[in-house]
């Protein structure tokens, strides 16, 4: 999985983007900790098959599930404004 490091100067046009990710998953990293993956989606069983063999996507996804911050439903309206 390639990772692209947001915002970069001049910013990837989303062909490009897409042209890469025929190729791989690529890991999106914005400097705020926002983080996307952008990947092609075909057949199911074929992309399950894709994630099991990609050991750093399978690291990422370990580390984002050990996170523990929760937040209650209070929490979420009171940082939302609502």
């Amino acid at each position: 999985m390639k990772t692209i490091e947001l915002p970069m100067e001049p910013a990837p046009k989303i062909e490009e983007l897409l042209d890469l990710a025929d190729q791989g998953p690529i890991l999106l990293k914005f400097s705020d900790g926002r983080e996307f993956i952008l990947a092609e989606i075909d057949d199911l069983a074929q992309e399950i098959e894709r994630i099991r063999g990609n050991p750093e996507l399978l690291a990422f996804l370990a580390s984002r599930s050990g996170e523990t911050d929760n937040l209650s439903l209070e929490q979420v309206k009171e940082r939302l404004g609502l």
